[in-house]
């Protein structure tokens, strides 16, 4: 069966972890998991493709045929329940182990994002489970943040309409930012101090090696 999770949608497959974790590749799209539960009286088959698509099956090793009663939520009973309990426990840690987030959609967001991991080799801290969509980016040796990256509502930074759009936000000398704001690329800093953060509007609009300048200077001001 294709395994279905809503979680997925902003998760990416990471080839090198899913390796690393005992898949083998079975032809130039697949790659396949296999583990014996219940003293190997099942085997429990995990298919993942090089899309990040996940297939399943749990096969009886005495009969040799698909068992799918784990599916079924009417089906109760310690038996099923350890079946259930021990499929639904692998599925959860191939898609911790194995798959990176990928919750921003934007070139210009995945620009940042590679030209961050490549010149500081930071990676974006996913802190609060209420905000799954919002990450930041901090130094180092200050552990101060110079960067988030944020998905929001238009409308939160005073932009018509009500659409989901990515924002940066960086911090930037008092006397500078003062300057830059024009509410089409540059806004105020949304939800940061705003005598010393500015929020990018990544629609395309500011040239990528501007933005990537303003992530220097914002680093710096973390130091």
């Amino acid at each position: 069966m294709m395994y279905t999770n809503p979680q997925l949608d902003n998760l990416k497959l990471n080839i090198e972890k899913l390796k690393s974790f005992g898949f083998n590749l079975l032809d130039d799209t697949q790659y396949q998991y296999h583990k014996s539960i219940l003293n190997n009286s099942f085997i429990i088959n995990i298919m993942v493709n090089t899309q990040g698509k996940i297939s399943t099956s749990i096969i009886d090793t005495a009969t040799h045929e698909d068992y799918t009663l784990h599916l079924f939520p009417e089906a109760t009973g310690q038996f099923v329940g350890q079946i259930r309990a021990q499929y639904q426990n692998l599925l959860q840690q191939i898609i911790e182990t194995c798959f990176d987030k990928d919750i921003f959609k934007s070139e210009f967001a995945k620009l940042i994002t590679q030209y961050i991991h490549n010149k500081y080799q930071d990676q974006l801290e996913f802190l609060w489970q209420k905000f799954p969509q919002n990450a930041i980016y901090r130094r180092k040796d200050t552990h101060k943040w110079y960067a988030a990256l944020l998905v929001i509502h238009s409308e939160k930074i005073g932009l018509i309409g009500n659409s989901q759009i990515e924002i940066l936000n960086l911090k930037m000398q008092k006397d500078i930012l003062k300057t830059k704001i024009n509410h089409q690329t540059y806004f105020p800093g949304y939800h940061m101090n705003k005598d010393h953060w500015v929020t990018i509007y990544l629609d395309g609009t500011l040239p990528i090696e501007e933005i990537y300048a303003r992530i220097d200077e914002s680093y710096a001001l973390a130091s």
